[in-house]
């Protein structure tokens, strides 16, 4: 073996700076920083000459500790081992061997040797023990402000990722966790991870400190990232009510913080189910003037003034006929920020831009997507949902918020909230029709104030159109129950979707394909599931998995495949593999829309249970649309603004969207 080189790089400000050399019998230079002191000698020597003791730990296990490799490849060793300087001249390791034996493997030319006095037996084993028992790991708090401290020095998350030997998203977590100081400060006592403490210093910096709590309650849980999206998502319409809720409040009204449900045992109930002696209906200025008056927030799908924000009682959504003075833009749209410019809708055949809103003509015409060969029905089925509903949706008030399956997304209003359809007035007044609230009135103890349960003449069938004011209040909350499923279901699915994307992302960056893709590759390919020659919606999304360059993928619905032809030519068999698997995930994937929860599509079935078997988390409405029409609808399996994102599992009461 060739000489150690001398270096000083990891010698303790303690050690003396005096340098000796070391003969052994071998011919290995070694070089100390120190003299003897107590029988301690620290030397620097070429750790290929360094004999491997009998050791307490077996198995060194260096192999899956990809961090510990790297740091020593980066840094060398930073804490010098411990040998003891044999009668025949060669040092034997007594404490230190993974610190020995990686950096042999990484190829360090030295590393710091601290020689001892040669000890019995007994005190080997001893000290080997303590070694490695009597040690206690960085709390992660300290780690982030180290990482922080790095930052504030000019490191990037790049660099601090290669020195320290980190991943560079935990890094980069860990930055983004270091800003918020309520989560730093939770960070010990919470077993979180930093991607999670990540998620709660973004709520945090937001001051959102009810989303911070509803995450907190689910740290760990393999829902959280969908729980976060949804929060994300609903963050716009969940700033909304907190206002409302203050306004109603400052006007010495009760507002309810959850909605209470029909067939609870409580005596709180909605006043339209009340009446007075002789079953006579309670007016609005008989309810407001109740001691026990109260309203709680229902989630709707409302028209406001885009100026004012206040709502437009007179406007509903999907009214047949408009009221006097209001009419729809045609020719030419309006964003919600008040800029003149031509609508950027989507046309549901071909996805490409309108230049009007939904209904107008498409503009290109032949750039309409190959229709995969099992969705044809798609849009009649969600249609068909609509038909099923069995009330009259303009007779209802506070509950007219259903599915709106049919709606495009014309812009977004300046508070975030995604905007559905916009209204003009001959008097220059703009509606917009977007995700908001209605009150609905309640009574706090009826029977305490001389109210008693509206009766009816007959329960009423849902098998045919009926106002939903002349229901009985079972058949009733049931339609309500249902709509409000409907809804919630189509904005879970569109949260699911940015989870979902952005596991497939990080999936699909193996470099084989993993156990049971082949048999699935199998499956969709012998049942049609895709088609040799995939649209440009399905190449869109295959490149956004795969992070490709985009082509031409606007060429009369065609997907250009140079990107994906150039990335298998560098592949080898193991990654093309992967390739393959992604070509066919993305092809069903951009099938997915928001009502595929009910469509029961085979293809959809098949390809989330394949993602669940390699570790996806799907989320409630994932594993609806995963089971079919087999599934039974889950009591409450949404989070929503209007229960202020409170679960996503069905580990609640069962009283999801019913109200009295």
């Amino acid at each position: 073996m060739s000489a150690a080189t001398t270096t000083t790089e990891h010698t303790s400000t303690q050690d003396s700076e005096q340098e000796a050399t070391l003969s052994t019998s071998q011919g290995t230079t070694a070089s100390t920083d120190a003299p003897t002191v107590e029988g301690v000698t620290l030397v620097h020597l070429d750790p290929r000459d360094l004999i491997i003791g009998t050791n307490v730990r077996l198995d060194p296990q260096i192999e899956a500790d990809k961090s510990f490799i790297n740091s020593i490849k980066k840094r060398g060793v930073i804490q010098a081992v411990t040998a003891i300087h044999r009668t025949d001249g060669t040092y034997e390791v007594r404490l230190g061997q993974r610190r020995t034996l990686v950096a042999r493997q990484v190829g360090r030319e030295t590393i710091p040797v601290y020689v001892v006095p040669e000890s019995g037996e007994a005190d080997r084993i001893i000290d080997q023990l303590a070694e490695n028992d009597h040690r206690a790991g960085m709390r992660d708090s300290e780690r982030v402000k180290a990482f922080a401290q790095l930052a504030v020095l000019g490191m990037s998350a790049h660099a601090i990722a290669q020195q320290t030997a980190s991943d560079k998203k935990q890094v980069q977590a860990a930055l983004t966790l270091a800003k918020s100081q309520t989560v730093l400060d939770s960070l010990d006592t919470h077993a979180m991870t930093m991607e999670e403490g990540a998620v709660l210093a973004e709520f945090d910096a937001a001051g959102d400190t009810e989303a911070v709590e509803k995450l907190t309650s689910r740290l760990g849980d393999s829902q959280f990232d969908h729980l976060a999206q949804r929060l994300r998502d609903d963050a716009p319409v969940r700033a909304v009510r907190r206002a409302r809720t203050e306004a109603l409040r400052e006007q010495g009204i009760t507002v309810l913080d959850s909605q209470p449900s029909y067939y609870s045992n409580t005596d709180t109930r909605r006043f339209e189910n009340l009446v007075k002696a002789g079953n006579e209906p309670i007016s609005d200025d008989e309810q407001r003037a109740c001691p026990g008056y109260a309203v709680y927030l229902d989630a709707a799908e409302v028209y406001i003034d885009a100026t004012t924000g206040e709502l437009i009682p007179e406007l509903r959504r999907r009214m047949t006929t408009l009221p006097e003075g209001w009419t729809r833009p045609s020719d030419e749209a309006t964003t919600a920020d008040g800029d003149e410019q031509a609508s950027a809708t989507v046309c549901s055949s071909c996805r490409g831009a309108l230049s009007a809103y939904p209904g107008a003509a498409c503009e290109d015409p032949g750039a309409h997507d190959e229709v995969q060969p099992w969705e044809d029905d798609a849009d009649a089925d969600a249609d068909d949902a609509d038909e099923d509903l069995a009330y009259d949706e303009d007779e209802d008030e506070g509950d007219d918020e259903d599915e709106g399956d049919d709606e495009a997304v014309l812009g977004v209003h300046a508070d975030g909230r995604p905007v559905y359809d916009e209204l003009h007035h001959e008097d220059g007044r703009r509606a917009l029709l977007v995700d908001d609230f209605v009150t609905v009135a309640y009574c706090v103890e009826a029977e305490k104030y001389g109210y008693g349960p509206r009766t009816y003449a007959s329960s009423l069938s849902t098998t045919t159109t009926t106002k939903l004011a002349d229901m009985d209040p079972v058949v009733r909350e049931q339609a309500r129950a249902e709509r409000r499923d409907v809804r919630e279901s189509n904005k879970a699915m569109l949260s699911a979707e940015t989870v979902r994307r952005d596991w497939l992302t990080k999936f699909l960056t193996r470099k084989t394909l993993p156990k049971g893709a082949a048999s699935y590759l199998a499956a969709a390919l012998l049942a049609g599931d895709v088609h040799s020659d995939i649209n440009r919606k399905a190449g869109e999304v295959l490149h956004e998995l795969l992070g490709l360059k985009s082509g031409n993928l606007h060429n009369y619905g065609a997907y250009d495949r140079s990107a994906l032809a150039e990335a298998v030519a560098k592949g080898n068999d193991g990654r093309n593999g992967v390739l393959a698997l992604a070509y066919v995930l993305a092809s069903v994937e951009a099938t997915i829309d928001k009502t595929a929860w009910r469509q029961d599509r085979a293809p959809h079935q098949r390809y989330l249970a394949f993602l669940d078997s390699q570790g996806y988390a799907l989320s409630p409405v994932e594993q609806r649309t995963r089971d079919g029409k087999k599934a039974a609808r889950p009591a409450q399996e949404t989070t929503s603004a209007e229960t202020v994102t409170t679960d996503l599992a069905t580990e609640d009461t069962g009283e999801e969207g019913t109200a009295d």
